[in-house]
């Protein structure tokens, strides 16, 4: 039965389980708009900027584990979106972008001309680096296969984004899909597992004196989150987290260490840096990860199972047994070489993991906090005391966002936490907690913590917010600005402003009239003694808030920062040595408690 490729295309994605689109309406989609419009199983949810489109697909998709899909016109509707799908493709997160293209018959020829048509734009070249397909589809009898590849692929091995250009003579046309040629995958999707290799490693564990285990997005993207919680309990070992698998483990996991990086926890730190064994399974180990310092895990022996086999070439560290696998598959073969073998974790080394995590909570000292404004690591210690187990938190790319909610958001069991980790855009977070509230049916709610910096970059999704009166909660960590670059200035260039604040060229708008004029409810803090009433007040129905919450520009933020060496270079500290600096003797002694064993 003859059907337009435009309905066709939107048949097949709710048949792939999805139950939502976002999109940005054009005339270069016009057909696809209708179908959309029509579609008996799928929602279309309207954005205000396409780069926010491609972003909320991206957090529906984490939220959902499953796909993303955003709809966009042609020209600067599709190239708008470019920024939000390379965050997705770094971040390895299968998104579908459907493009519209003006008429085959007068698109240019590219390789002699710019354009032809009009708002036309060349954008298969522009989003393949950052896709694992993007495909203008010029013949209608090539559609099937085509969108059956890009479906296939956005989730299969490493996720990640996929692009599908249709111009409006191919949108109209009618085709037969069952007379097409459909997409057959070539070989297995994941690579063969070296069985000989989870062997070894089932060996070192079975004699490690101090074994650890890192994770990473691998643990999320691969739905290995079961299975791996298995494992670690059975293994009795301690685990530590990245940035991209925050809600991996909650934080009450008796296994459960902290997590890991210049940014991240003390307590982790410490039992990384004095491990002899370091399993990491679904991370990159990036530079943002683990730093620049090449004293990454310095007593062990590292291995990295990734299923991406560049990933497994490291230039900063040396891997001594990189695994090429998918995070699920090793699991399976790694628990069940464990179960051939007599170990025990060794106590003394449970005890010392026991101890960091006693005497170095993430929480800073009352020393340590701002007594006259919002100090925001006391806002996220009250945060995720209220914070509901169904909830999605959403870190913003800031570094009250990101950065503190890395360090001390307390994840329970249930909670969905992410940040763009590895892209890190300014202008990210508001469009991803918009996708993330739509998913699973608009039946969590959706909490946001950001800065005022990015908020502003697509602030005209607060529109969203309020037009479809979603149940979000957005924080805004009111510090004046650029933080983070304004404290970069004042460190290495005498605290000389540029583009930071309104005294060098950056302002801030009215936050309380902007969410008056967006429909939104506002609330200000003021003060640490506020938090708890003020979030219970604002978490206590279903509407959207605004929560601008007044942080000092002097704010502490505690890491394993650079310093400048004597002759004017620059160095990064080993990840133990973070912000407060402990006493050099205490330092020393978590560091060499175990040299004699």
């Amino acid at each position: 039965m003859a059907i337009s490729v435009a309905d066709y295309v939107f048949q097949r994605v709710a048949e792939e389980g999805v139950k939502d689109v976002f999109m940005v309406s054009g005339g270069g989609i016009m057909y696809l708009c209708d179908a959309l419009g029509r579609s008996p199983d799928l929602r279309y949810w309207c954005n205000y900027h396409e780069q926010a489109c491609a972003i909320a697909a991206e957090g529906y998709a984490r939220v959902t584990e499953g796909l993303g899909v955003c709809l966009v016109t042609t020209g600067p509707g599709s190239t708008n979106a470019l920024s939000g799908v390379a965050g997705a493709w770094v971040d390895s997160i299968p998104v579908l972008v459907i493009s519209g293209q003006v008429r085959t018959a007068i698109m240019a020829d590219y390789d002699r001309q710019r354009q032809v048509g009009p708002q036309e734009i060349n954008i298969t070249p522009m989003a393949a680096p950052v896709t694992k397909h993007a495909v203008t589809v010029t013949r209608a009898e090539d559609l099937r296969y085509e969108l059956e590849k890009c479906l296939y692929l956005a989730r299969a091995g490493r996720p990640g984004p996929v692009w599908l250009n249709l111009p409006l003579d191919i949108q109209s046309a009618l085709i037969e899909p069952e007379q097409q040629r459909a997409y057959v995958p070539e070989g297995k999707a994941t690579p063969e597992l070296d069985q000989a290799a989870v062997a070894q490693i089932a060996d070192w564990f079975a004699v490690a004196k101090r074994p650890v285990i890192l994770y990473g997005n691998g643990i999320v993207l691969g739905g290995a989150r079961q299975s791996f919680r298995k494992l670690v309990a059975d293994l009795r070992v301690p685990a530590m987290s990245t940035i991209s698998a925050m809600d991996a483990l909650a934080e009450d996991d008796p296994c459960f260490q902290g997590r890991i990086g210049p940014g991240g926890q003390r307590r982790a730190n410490f039992a990384l840096q004095n491990a002899d064994l370091v399993l990491a399974i679904g991370t990159s180990l990036s530079i943002a990860a683990i730093g620049f310092s090449d004293k990454f895990a310095p007593k062990a022996k590292k291995i990295l199972v990734n299923i991406d086999e560049g990933d497994l070439e490291k230039r900063n560290i040396t891997i001594d047994l990189p695994v090429l696998a998918d995070a699920n598959e090793f699991i399976a073969a790694f628990r069940a070489e464990l179960e051939l073998r007599d170990r025990k974790t060794p106590q003394r080394w449970l005890d010392a993991c026991a101890m960091w995590k006693r005497e170095y909570p993430p929480m800073p000292s009352s020393e340590h906090l701002q007594k006259e404004h919002v100090d925001i690591y006391a806002a996220y210690d009250e945060l995720s005391r209220q914070l509901g187990d169904t909830d999605i938190v959403v870190s913003g790319n800031s570094l009250d966002g990101c950065i503190i909610a890395y360090q001390n958001h307390r994840v329970k069991d249930g909670q969905v936490a992410f940040t763009s980790a590895c892209m890190g855009a300014m202008g990210w977070d508001l469009p991803a907690l918009v996708g993330a509230c739509i998913a699973d049916d608009r039946k969590r709610r959706g909490v946001l913590v950001t800065g005022d910096g990015s908020v502003l970059f697509n602030i005209q999704e607060l529109m969203f917010l309020g037009h479809n009166r979603l149940n979000a909660k957005l924080f805004i960590s009111n510090n004046d600005g650029y933080q983070s670059i304004r404290n970069t200035q004042t460190r290495f260039f005498d605290g000389r402003q540029v583009g930071t604040d309104v005294h060098s060229g950056v302002g801030n708008p009215n936050f309380e009239q902007l969410a008056a004029a967006f429909h939104l409810k506002y609330l200000r803090i003021a003060t640490n003694a506020e938090l708890k009433e003020s979030i219970a007040r604002v978490f206590a129905d279903d509407e959207p808030w605004i929560v601008e919450m007044l942080v000092s520009q002097q704010q502490q933020r505690f890491r394993a920062s650079s310093y400048r060496k004597p002759d004017g270079t620059l160095a990064s500290r080993p990840m133990e040595d973070m912000d407060p600096l402990l006493a050099r003797e205490e330092l020393e002694r978590n560091m060499t408690m175990f040299d004699n064993d």
